[in-house]
């Protein structure tokens, strides 16, 4: 038995490439490289939707490409990477609503939610969407917000459910890091 600590996507994803004859650590390394390229490819577009400007597009890609943080998380297999480039695709939608006027924002609904079940702890992207949403349409904000949150909840009250109750015990509660009033006063 091994607790899996992080949430099914990446797991999930890797599972399919170990299917399709990648060793293990090969899957899970190009996972996390393909989504490092595509975090590079993201901050590029996003400097570009904000500021249509193509030199701060390649400045932007070129800073987050020289990111030796970035680069050490984007090859080695780690499930932040590919959660964080979830998020900011939620972000790029979200602002391709705001900006353009798209119609992307359930678009960036459904990153968020896969960002979260990438990893449970990116909750900043749906909460600054949120947010944002409700400085300027508290009406869209709300409804962002309860079909978000009835959607993740739904789906993760359907896998714990599925699993008999070992979903939340992996994901969360083996996460959690206990806290003493005692230890924290001494």
């Amino acid at each position: 038995f091994t607790v899996c600590a992080y949430m099914p996507l990446f797991y999930w994803l890797e599972s399919g490439l170990i299917r399709a004859g990648f060793p293990a650590a090969v899957a899970g390394r190009c996972i996390s490289f393909a989504a490092l390229c595509g975090l590079i490819f993201l901050c590029g577009r996003i400097a570009l939707l904000y500021t249509g400007n193509r030199n701060a597009a390649w400045v932007a890609s070129l800073a987050a490409a020289s990111s030796s943080l970035l680069g050490s998380w984007g090859t080695t297999g780690q499930v932040d990477i590919p959660a964080a480039f979830f998020a900011l695709m939620a972000f790029y939608q979200y602002s391709r609503y705001q900006v353009r006027g798209d119609s992307s924002l359930w678009i960036a609904g459904l990153f968020a939610a896969l960002a979260l079940f990438t990893k449970q702890t990116m909750l900043a992207a749906p909460a600054a969407i949120f947010l944002l949403l409700l400085i300027r349409d508290r009406k869209k904000a709300l409804w962002f917000g309860v079909i978000f949150g009835a959607s993740v909840g739904a789906a993760v009250l359907a896998i714990n459910t599925a699993l008999q109750g070992r979903f939340l015990a992996n994901t969360l509660f083996a996460n959690i890091n206990p806290f003493s009033a005692a230890q924290f006063f001494t």
